[in-house]
């Protein structure tokens, strides 16, 4: 059986290599869906604005643009089904973008923390499982 020698890097520029190879693996495209579905029970098909004037893509967004830190709220996604909403702090994302926590829970289940994040003047929920 042949034994597989570890690489050692010893100097500064092979380090510095090894880093930024890794650092440039992290900053591949994410691929686009070929299909038009859309992938969770929160997006609309299209962009809305409310009566305020702000533009959001789903109705979790709608409810946290919509209500002050602290409310809490069913939102209707339709076709039974429904999450509870509460609302959190507002901050501000590394990548500049304004954002509010949120914690989404359906009925007994685990709660999960999320944010709704005004990315390029629309509110969207930026994560949902």
């Amino acid at each position: 059986m042949r034994q597989v020698k570890p690489i050692i890097l010893n100097n500064f520029a092979s380090m510095f290599a090894l880093v930024l190879i890794i650092g440039l693996v992290g900053c591949a495209p994410i691929p686009k869906s070929t299909d038009n579905s859309e992938k969770t029970p929160l997006k609309l098909s299209m962009i809305k604005r409310d009566d305020a004037g702000r533009y959001f893509r789903d109705l979790v967004a709608k409810f946290a643009i919509g209500n002050t830190q602290g409310s809490t709220g069913l939102v209707d996604l339709g076709d039974n089904n429904s999450l509870y909403v509460s609302v959190g702090d507002d901050y501000v994302a590394a990548t500049g973008e304004a954002c509010r926590s949120v914690i989404l829970a359906r009925g007994a289940e685990i709660s999960i923390h999320s944010s709704v994040c005004n990315i390029n003047g629309v509110w969207e929920t930026v994560y949902f499982p």
